[in-house]
Order: C-alpha cells, then structure tokens, then sequence
C-alpha cells in the first residue's frame, strides 16, 4: 500500500503525528534497537497512545533497529555494518512485507535525515527484493532516497 520514513529528531510530537495523517500512514512501525527516547512523548508507550487518538496504530519490531556496536560508528561505515546485519532478519523483513500488502507504513527513527539513519538501508532492502517499488521520507521530500 506504500512505504514512508520519518525522525523524529526536532519534531513535535503535534508536528509528527500531523506528517503522518497527511501521507495517510495508518501503521507507524519503530524500528529503534529500544523504544526509548529523552522526549517522553516519543517513547513506545506515549507514542503509541498518542497515535491511537488519531487512528494510527503503532508497531515496535525491534530486530529492525540497529545494535548498539553498529550505532558507535561513523555513518558510511554503521550503514555497510548495517546492511550485512539486516540480510539475517528475514522474519522481521517478512513481517514488514506483509503490514505492507494492508497498510500504509511509516518506518520511525530518531534522525531527521534519512541517509543517516538505518532505515533507509531497510527501505532500499525492501526495494530489492520487490516487496515495494518506491519510499518516501515525510521530511525530506525533494531528495532522491532511491
């Protein structure tokens, strides 16, 4: 049904959910390592109650986050680490593959540009393997993420 990418970093909670039901996403997936944040409002269990009062329901699949060994590296080398990490969670990439067939996905992170975060590299994976023919990240719009 279509695939999105968003972080939170800088955003309102208000802001964020707004992204969302402007693209029509109807299941927010975190892929966090843990859904925890400093801003109280972005942790599993705020976020997911604030979404529901919009009609979005919302999804931790922690074995799409990035280990914390991979997090301490520089970024072109955590996104390699990344991509090799990824290509052994076939459950989880299954489990997006068939949220997907049903529903509008939002990807979440923390970081505000995509080709800094890991979640590109799952978008691009997907991608790949057929499962979409196209993502979009709610923030960054006019760049070519493909």
């Amino acid at each position: 049904m279509g695939l999105f990418l968003i972080g939170y970093e800088k955003l309102k909670i208000e802001e964020f959910v707004k992204l969302l039901k402007e693209a029509g996403v109807d299941l927010l997936v975190d892929v966090r390592q843990n859904p925890w944040s400093r801003r109280p409002e972005f942790r599993s269990s705020s976020l997911s109650k604030a979404l529901k009062t919009h009609g979005i329901d919302y999804m931790h699949i922690p074995e799409l986050g990035s280990p914390k060994e991979i997090r301490k590296k520089d970024t072109a080398t955590m996104l390699q680490l990344y991509r090799d990490h990824l290509r052994n969670q076939n459950t989880a990439l299954e489990t997006l593959k068939s949220l997907l067939s049903t529903r509008r996905v939002a990807l979440m992170c923390y970081e505000r540009d995509p080709l800094t975060c890991h979640r590109i590299v799952i978008a691009r994976e997907l991608l790949l393997r057929g499962v979409i023919e196209e993502f979009e990240d709610l923030r960054a719009k006019n760049l070519d993420l493909m």
